[in-house]
């Protein structure tokens, strides 16, 4: 963002832009994310294209990490890293990357989201958070409509973890478990 006036690339433009500004290239790929492609690969082997898409929505998700933080003059910040979803069509950009709906701060909150990016995409739901602590509601007040708000439009599971310009920390989650904790610097 500060050698072009972009502000994402993808694909192999993101590639090429990295390596030209000095970025050497890594293999991410895991010996447990091995072991699943392998098995996703065995068990859509012998379906049709219906069938395999099914079984690719029915495939169990990786996990996220998102971080909200202020500072005691009222500085915010967040950020939200995932590996994705397991076995996703080439070309999908979920919605940690994308403002607003996996991620977004601003100067009167923070939020960071996990859950089904497809249905955290369709509701910006971080946008949608940080709008309901603007209009004074607590992070974790704010957290929970945006969350109930999500289940109504899309039925899906998702969780969000938000900060407010106070230092107040709220989360809320539809899902089976999401694990968050509070650190305190100073």
């Amino acid at each position: 963002m500060e050698r072009t006036h972009h502000s994402m690339l993808g694909n192999g433009f993101a590639t090429r832009f990295a390596t030209k500004c000095g970025f050497e290239r890594s293999d991410l790929k895991t010996r447990q994310a091995v072991e699943q492609y392998q098995e996703v690969k065995d068990e859509i082997s012998d379906l049709d294209f219906d069938e395999t898409l099914e079984a690719l929505r029915n495939r169990d998700t990786n996990g996220t990490v998102g971080c909200v933080a202020a500072k005691p003059n009222g500085e915010l910040a967040a950020a939200t890293s995932t590996g994705g979803r397991s076995s996703q069509l080439a070309g999908r950009i979920g919605d940690s990357p994308q403002v607003g709906s996996g991620t977004y701060c601003d100067s009167q909150a923070a939020v960071s989201a996990t859950g089904i990016g497809e249905a955290i995409i369709k509701t910006t739901l971080s946008r949608r958070c940080r709008d309901n602590i603007t209009e004074g509601m607590s992070p974790k007040e704010a957290a929970e409509k945006a969350i109930e708000f999500l289940d109504t439009k899309t039925g899906r599971e998702a969780g969000l973890i938000a900060v407010d310009a106070n230092g107040s920390l709220g989360s809320y989650h539809n899902a089976e478990e999401m694990h968050t904790s509070r650190i305190e610097y100073g």
